[in-house]
């Protein structure tokens, strides 16, 4: 997959690259998500089958801030992650959340301004981005979007 290159390059020239991933519900952005981090995973060596690779990209995945927030406790700047799936990130993420004082939003800005240093790859996945709070959607995220193919029937 091209695209995985692309991240691979991107992060060892830039540290970090972070990815949304957006859709309608049941599209597959979370397998997108997934299929990214396989490929990373096989990329990387961090799995010697397609089968280890979807795995480890299932090992990643997030749901929520405070998961975000533990996947990241006992990593830093020596400790890397490589990737950490952030699943329907406009759920804790979204300007909803922010318009209504969430305290933990607040959390979420400190964790998302110094995730680069503890994380290689984050990858969100959300409906709609500008369901992302603005301070996410400050950042200058690659954003890629899911659409249906259609096909004539006949």
């Amino acid at each position: 997959m091209n695209l995985t290159k692309d991240i691979l390059e991107v992060i060892n020239r830039h540290g970090f690259l972070g990815v949304v991933v957006i859709g309608t519900p049941g599209i597959g952005k979370s397998v997108y998500a997934q299929l990214i981090g396989k490929e990373l995973a096989l990329e990387l060596g961090l799995a010697k089958t397609e089968y280890e690779g979807w795995d480890w990209a299932r090992e990643q995945i997030v749901h929520g801030t405070e998961q975000l927030a533990k996947a990241l406790k006992d990593h830093n700047r020596h400790n890397r992650r490589r990737l950490i799936i952030w699943d329907d990130a406009g759920e804790g993420g979204g300007s909803f959340a922010f318009s209504r004082g969430f305290k933990h939003m607040d959390a979420l800005k400190n964790v998302l301004e110094l995730i680069r240093t503890s994380c290689c790859c984050l990858i969100m996945t959300t409906i709609a981005y500008e369901g992302l709070a603005k301070f996410i959607r400050n950042y200058n995220y690659w954003k890629i979007a899911i659409n249906k193919r259609h096909t004539n029937k006949k």
